[in-house]
Formats: C-alpha cells, sequence, structure tokens
C-alpha cells in the first residue's frame, strides 16, 4: 500500500494525464463550481456534518494535521473512528478487510479536497515528493507540531419573544465525541418518529415521551465527553435590542465556558474552541465575525498570546447536524421552564425529563457533584 497516491492528481491539482481542454465558459463554470463545493464543504466541517465520505474525510484532515501527509495514516483515523467495530489495530480478521472503507476510496476524496478545493494541504515536502511521484513520504523533513486539543460548540438560542432570552449549547470535548453521538444518534432515528425528520422541542407531541426518553438515553451515554451550558437574560431590565442581547449572550457563553472547562479541570491549555449556531438563528455574518473578533479579544487579554483560539463562528442548516437539533431540545426545555406561565401539559412533562436526565443546572451549583454543566449568571 503506498502512501504516494501515484495514480491520483499531484498536489498542486495537476492531473497525472492529459486532461481534456475546456473552453473560456466550461473553465469559468468549473471555477464557479469549485468554489461553491469549498464553501459547503467548509460549512460542513465546521458544523460537524458527517453525512457523506468527504465529509468525514475533511473533519478528519481538519482535526488531525498528521493525516494529511499519510493516506495510510488517514485511512487507519478513518476506520478507528467511523468503523470502530471493524478495526483493531492489534489484529484483524481477514474478512473484515471486505467491509471497511476501502482505501483507494478514502485517498481519492483526500486528493479532491487537498488539489482542488485547496483544503487541508499537505506540508510542502510531501506535496514536493508527490509531484515527483516518489514513494518515501516518512524521508520528509517537517516540523512535528503537536495536536491543538479542540472543544466543538454547538449553540441554539430561545425566548426572543418572552422575558428571558437564552442561549443553550452543547459542547463536545473532543472531535471524537462529535462522530460518536453523531453516529449513535444517527443509527437510531430512522425507527424514531423523528425519522427523516428534524428534532424541534417546539414539535414534540404527548404520544413522544417514550422515544424522547431513548433519545436521551443515547445522549446519557456519551455524555462523558459532553457538557452541557445555558445562559438567560431578563428583557426588561435593558434597553438593548433582543438581537444585541443574543449577541452578547454567545459570547459570555464562550467565555465564561471556557473559564469553567479550565477550573474543573476538564481541559488544560493550550486549546482551541469552535462554535456553530443553527443558520436560521438571528446572527448573519457580521454578528458572527464581530463574536469571534470579541471572543479573541478576551482570551488574549486573559489567557495571553497562543493560547485560546476561537475558530469561525459557523452558521450551518441544522437539517444536517443533529447536534445542533440537541442543543434546540435543550434550548426549548429551558424556555418551557423559566418562560412557561400556563397550565402544565405534555411539553413541562418533556421539558422537566431533559433537564433531569441531562442533569442540567437551572441555578449556579444547582447539581451537586455534576462539573460538566453550568448555569452562566450575568
Amino acid at each position: 500500500m503506498s502512501d504516494t497516491n501515484e495514480d491520483l492528481p499531484d498536489e498542486d491539482g495537476k492531473p497525472k494525464g492529459r486532461r481534456r481542454q475546456l473552453t473560456p465558459e466550461q473553465e469559468l463554470a468549473r471555477s464557479i463550481r469549485l468554489a461553491k463545493e469549498t464553501a459547503e464543504l467548509t460549512k460542513a466541517v465546521e458544523s460537524g456534518d458527517l453525512t457523506t465520505l468527504k465529509n468525514r474525510v475533511a473533519y478528519i484532515l481538519h482535526q488531525h494535521p498528521k493525516t494529511r501527509d499519510s493516506d495510510v495514516a488517514l485511512t487507519l483515523k478513518y476506520w478507528e473512528l467511523h468503523q470502530p467495530n471493524l478495526y483493531n489495530p492489534n489484529g484483524m480478521v481477514p474478512r473484515d478487510l471486505f467491509l471497511l472503507e476501502r482505501f483507494t476510496h478514502i485517498t481519492r476524496v483526500r486528493a479532491k479536497i487537498q488539489n482542488e478545493y485547496n483544503l487541508f494541504r499537505a506540508s510542502e515536502g510531501v506535496r514536493t515528493k508527490r509531484r515527483a511521484k516518489e514513494e518515501e513520504i516518512l524521508e520528509v523533513v517537517r516540523e512535528d507540531k503537536p495536536e491543538i486539543n479542540r472543544i466543538h460548540v454547538f449553540a441554539d438560542e430561545t425566548g426572543k419573544n418572552q422575558d428571558f432570552v437564552g442561549v443553550a449549547a452543547v459542547w463536545a470535548m473532543t472531535g471524537r465525541s462529535v462522530f460518536e453521538l453523531s453516529r449513535a444518534i444517527w443509527e437510531w432515528q430512522p425507527t424514531s418518529p423523528w425519522g427523516g425528520k428534524e428534532l424541534h422541542f417546539s414539535e414534540f407531541r404527548r404520544d413522544q415521551l417514550a422515544p424522547l426518553s431513548d433519545y436521551l438515553d443515547l445522549v446519557v451515554a456519551k455524555r462523558e465527553l459532553l457538557s452541557f451550558k445555558a445562559i438567560t437574560f431578563e428583557k426588561c431590565t435593558t434597553r438593548r435590542p433582543v438581537d444585541e442581547i443574543v449577541h452578547r449572550l454567545h459570547e459570555f457563553m464562550i467565555i465564561r465556558g471556557i473559564a469553567h472547562e479550565l477550573a474543573t479541570g476538564r481541559i488544560a491549555l493550550p486549546h482551541a474552541v469552535s462554535l456553530t449556531v443553527d443558520a436560521e438563528q438571528s446572527l448573519d455574518d457580521i454578528a458572527r465575525a464581530d463574536i469571534k473578533r470579541n471572543i479573541e479579544i478576551a482570551f488574549k487579554a486573559t489567557y495571553g498570546e497562543d493560547r485560546l483560539y476561537i475558530g469561525d463562528v459557523a452558521a450551518v442548516d441544522s437539517r444536517k447536524t443533529v447536534i445542533i437539533q440537541l442543543a434546540d431540545v435543550i434550548a426549548g426545555a429551558i424556555n418551557r421552564r423559566i418562560n412557561h406561565k400556563g397550565e402544565r401539559g405534555h411539553k413541562d412533562e418533556m421539558a422537566d425529563m431533559i433537564i433531569h436526565r441531562l442533569q442540567i443546572q437551572l441555578e449556579p451549583k444547582e447539581v451537586p457533584g455534576i462539573d460538566a454543566t453550568t448555569w452562566l449568571s450575568i
């Protein structure tokens, strides 16, 4: 198994063999198509959308930079994360090799991502060797930088038209926790009332109490590497527009949430954090860029240079990101608890179930002995 991909395009996107000459119009159409696909893939990686082989390979290239230089390392990491029931680093049953994702499939997707989209590119030394068709990538001299651990935060807003507006978030402590929780939900969902549908707290029905309990079982089983955080603000105490309140709540949630994770010892510096929100939320491109800038300033002022990093604040379609849907469920439950003033109904029962099963705090230190959830007061 060669690690040099001699049957693939070279790293600069030049095909090995003569490509059909395109007309200027065809070249323009190709450039537009690639730009669109690149933007879509970037958004998928930022949001943890792992629904396709291309998205899964790109996510690994993003999270594990060393796999960018080695297709063997990339394939092994893919098997480890996405086919753990078959992959065994200590020895494998030969018949299982027929069930694993093919090495050639993974490497061709990798080549497209690096060569055509110019994303997650290999080190210069490896690109040079791939262009020259040399077979020993291990001879490349490159700087061996440790990978920076990253927290993935998936947030949803709630209560904009009620007394208390808030933001609830799922914090996935590693890329692997994103993989494992997403996969568990994908495998369960087709047999549930939400097969082919999104989970939205606002749409829950009375007859869905039992399947909701099954859904929460999946989340609880993966909660070792998950954290839940919520922050709310009473609108009548300020004259700020509600969209500005939501904007600031996202900033507070990240800044104070990181402080909480450091204080409980769940993470250590250096560290990185990414924030993904529902595209239907009120945060436009300008607001998301402003949130990133303000968080960067706060991180630098508090922790110094190169200690905490914030990636792009991404807005994604919740239909493709089951963890955004989980954030919606949690936000809806909290909103029901703090804003609903009418008679109790099935949604109050569901809200109670979600808050209890996930041990979500609605006041500081309300759940003794639990450090994975927190209510972030202002």
